[in-house]
């Protein structure tokens, strides 16, 4: 198999061996680097790297609960019992992505209420700290915007893909809230700051979803940063 194509290039999601003889050996190799061993049996030898994978399967007949070979009728092939212990019996892989676009998106949006408390928060922050007023209708605004980012990244990415996606649905957002807060604050240098915020808060989503077994300690991490940051500029406010 080569990048999770076999034939004529089709695309091959599993590969299923069943051990019909008195012994069974599968060799398997392919250049696909996320497989998952399933069936009735794991592999006696794996070798999994970023290159892609091999594995070796052995199975012995004494194992299993029908025969070799059978005459006629005494073994009724078609009984549903019959095909089910076959079918029991078989072993493979399975060529998985661990992270497809689709989950990706669904994964960003789960950020969603993290993204509006913390654009509300540096907001209200840049705005107290430079004496600058804004009206609720204004955070509403914002918010909006921030809720048709996700709109956005969906719809590109059924046509560009999901990271592509991500930078194009982000730039509009940054932009367009940046320009709408040096509308209402009249200060260019605080719609910079609202803008860079936005920028980082967004590079760091996009990192956390392209991780699958550091995101919880990354997100953590830069949540507990956040919070520290957030205190230390909270500090200036003279409520």
């Amino acid at each position: 198999m080569k990048n999770g194509k076999a034939g004529r290039n089709k695309p091959l999601q599993k590969l299923l061996f069943t051990p019909l003889g008195k012994a069974t050996s599968v060799n398997l190799s392919s250049s696909w680097p996320h497989p998952s061993f399933i069936g009735n049996s794991l592999p006696q030898a794996t070798a999994v790297k970023d290159s892609g994978f091999t594995a070796t399967w052995k199975s012995m007949g004494l194992k299993q609960s029908f025969p070799q070979q059978w005459k006629g009728n005494d073994y009724d092939i078609s009984n549903r019992a019959t095909t089910s212990s076959v079918a029991s019996a078989a072993f493979g892989v399975d060529l998985f992505v661990p992270v497809s676009a689709y989950q990706k998106t669904t994964r960003s949006v789960k950020y969603s209420f993290l993204c509006l408390l913390l654009t509300f928060a540096a907001f209200f922050l840049v705005e107290t700290t430079n004496k600058k007023s804004a009206h609720p209708f204004h955070y509403g605004l914002i918010g909006v915007a921030l809720i048709l980012f996700y709109t956005l990244l969906l719809s590109f990415s059924e046509y560009v893909g999901f990271n592509l996606s991500y930078v194009i649905a982000s730039v509009f957002t940054i932009v367009l809230i940046g320009w709408f807060v040096k509308g209402i604050l009249t200060s260019g240098k605080l719609a910079v700051i609202i803008s860079t915020i936005l920028l980082l808060l967004y590079g760091y989503v996009f990192t956390i979803l392209q991780l699958q077994d550091y995101s919880l300690l990354l997100g953590s991490l830069g949540l507990f940063a956040t919070l520290a940051v957030i205190m230390q500029f909270s500090k200036k406010i003279q409520w």
